[in-house]
């Protein structure tokens, strides 16, 4: 059975598949959310692929090259422009309080893409992200990291982030911290 006819006949029940393909694990589940999980494991590569796939419309789309520093694959796909991107990370975050977004966020206002919330949502997202604990950043992020970048993060806690929010929250009108 190929893998085409075999994902569409399991992606309308809510099971969990893994299939082996050349050494690479293969795995997806459909979720409550009509969401697509994807996550594929090689022996050959030290980390996992993790892609989710959600049925909802959204009208800023754009292209964009996938590749891994582990592999000389690369993929065209379509995604979610990154500014926009950077905004339901924001609204993400604070309603599940993950500190992988928070990871996200950093990131993309790394690469150039400006924090834009209101000061109130600013002011809720310093507050979580000042909540996590050294576990947070040693267990949970250190699962997503490697070495000196999980190092970095537990010495820094996002500092970069807290700063780019610290110094809107400072430009703003909003009343300062208690």
């Amino acid at each position: 059975m190929n893998l085409r006819r075999q994902f569409k006949q399991k992606s309308s029940s809510k099971t969990h598949n893994k299939t082996r393909l050349t050494g690479t694990a293969f795995g997806y589940k459909r979720d409550k959310r009509d969401t697509l999980l994807f996550e594929i494991r090689s022996e050959n590569y030290p980390r996992r692929l993790k892609i989710e796939i959600r049925n909802r419309i959204c009208d800023s789309i754009e292209q964009a090259i996938g590749y891994s520093r582990y592999s000389q694959i690369q993929v065209l796909l379509k995604t979610m422009k990154l500014e926009d991107m950077m905004n339901e990370k924001v609204k993400t975050f604070l309603n599940r309080g993950e500190i992988r977004d928070v990871f996200d966020m950093e990131f993309l206002y790394k690469k150039g893409y400006e924090l834009n919330s209101d000061p109130v949502s600013l002011r809720k997202l310093l507050n979580k992200i000042n909540s996590f604990t050294a576990q947070d950043y040693k267990v949970k992020l250190g699962s997503l990291i490697l070495g000196e970048q999980r190092k970095y993060y537990i010495e820094k806690n996002f500092n970069i982030l807290k700063g780019v929010i610290e110094q809107k929250l400072k430009n703003s009108d909003y009343p300062p911290r208690e």
